[in-house]
């Protein structure tokens, strides 16, 4: 399943790479985070939030464990 910041990347039709320097992190960081590999912290939310008018949100990167 794709990553809801993977969806609005597509629907912007732009790069990992670029949307990686929209957000002031590496393309490798942007790679994981996608992959769910990494988990972001509060202001990299937060920038990732303002990016998308509050389209994706913390929820996005945490799941509740069962």
């Amino acid at each position: 399943e794709l990553h809801p910041l993977e969806i609005f990347r597509l629907d912007q039709q732009i790069t990992r790479s670029t949307l990686a320097q929209k957000l002031g992190i590496s393309a490798s960081y942007m790679t994981r985070l996608l992959g769910r590999e990494r988990s972001p912290g509060g202001e990299l939310i937060a920038r990732v939030e303002r990016l998308t008018n509050g389209k994706i949100t913390a929820r996005d990167f945490f799941s509740e464990v069962a």
